[in-house]
């Protein structure tokens, strides 16, 4: 590769890069479906503003895609790990509710 390529580009750090997910929010309704679903239920959870992810899909999304996209994709990748973890802990017989209580009563002391 030495004899082919500058030496800039062999020396280059590495770096990521971005997804083109809003892009394909825009084309595919089986991905519209499933992030329409994830962030109603993020919505329910009370950790991001309900209005802020309106926004963000009714009008942000439409105006620059690849740009909001990458919110929209982190957003709904949270909420299925909610979930995911939800579906763990259930199966394992995990009673968050109960811890919920304690820590609560606890507080009161």
């Amino acid at each position: 590769m030495r004899d082919l390529l500058p030496r800039t580009v062999l020396n280059k750090k590495k770096h990521g890069f971005g997804l083109p997910f809003g892009i394909w929010l825009t084309e595919h309704a089986g991905l519209q479906e499933l992030v329409r679903d994830a962030l109603a239920g993020l919505k329910d959870r009370g950790i991001v503003r309900p209005e802020f992810i309106d926004l963000l899909i009714g009008k942000r999304l439409s105006e620059h895609a690849s740009y909001y996209g990458e919110l929209v994709w982190v957003l709904t990748v949270l909420e299925l790990w909610f979930r995911q973890r939800e579906r763990s802990r259930n199966k394992s017989g995990y009673d968050g509710a109960a811890r919920t209580q304690a820590a609560a009563a606890y507080r009161d002391i």
